[in-house]
């Protein structure tokens, strides 16, 4: 019931160690007629895809020089999508919906992870791509609600394959970064 579900998100949003954490995704269908249903979802990061390498003319192909953009892989994760023949349930027929998803609740603090890994042709590949982040991350235009935005603490990377390699980070302490291996 409404109540206990009420009462659970309290505990988890004052946890002391997950709470800060914590953020919700709303996510909006609406079909053509303006028939809409709402869903929303809990997050603890933002897992991010990087789109798939295309041809060798793509903006994002593998012998492109060009990094990919943190700001474009969040509008991807957030922006808007149409899905085709979904049933409306108002209309009673299968229409093409647009489904948009914004940031209802954020998080105080804000974990990014880039999903970087797919299935190749005969094993998992990574893919090594560069990725460029902002020093501020303003998700205010993805939010309903308020001003968002989150300033860069630190950062993981990964060297090497996905069956092995190592992890290092980087992390900001006042206006410098330190390296810790």
């Amino acid at each position: 019931n409404w109540a206990r579900f009420v009462s659970e998100m309290y505990k988890i949003e004052n946890n002391k160690i997950s709470g800060p954490f914590h953020g919700e995704i709303l996510k909006k269908l609406t079909c053509p007629y303006k028939h809409s249903k709402h869903s929303y979802q809990r997050f603890m990061d933002l897992s991010l895809s990087l789109p798939k390498k295309q041809s060798y003319y793509s903006p994002y192909s593998s012998s492109s020089s060009k990094p990919l953009l943190l700001e474009d892989l969040i509008q991807n994760y957030l922006g808007k999508e149409t899905i085709e023949d979904l049933q409306c349930e108002q209309c009673k027929g299968k229409r093409t919906f647009t489904k948009e998803s914004v940031i209802y609740s954020a998080p105080k603090f804000l974990i990014v992870h880039l999903s970087r890994f797919a299935k190749g042709w005969y094993d998992n590949e990574k893919d090594s791509r560069e990725v460029e982040f902002p020093e501020v991350i303003d998700l205010t235009e993805k939010n309903g609600q308020r001003n968002v935005k989150f300033r860069l603490l630190g950062a993981i990377h990964h060297v090497g394959i996905m069956n092995r390699g190592h992890y290092y980070a980087w992390v900001r302490n006042g206006n410098d970064w330190f390296e810790i291996n």
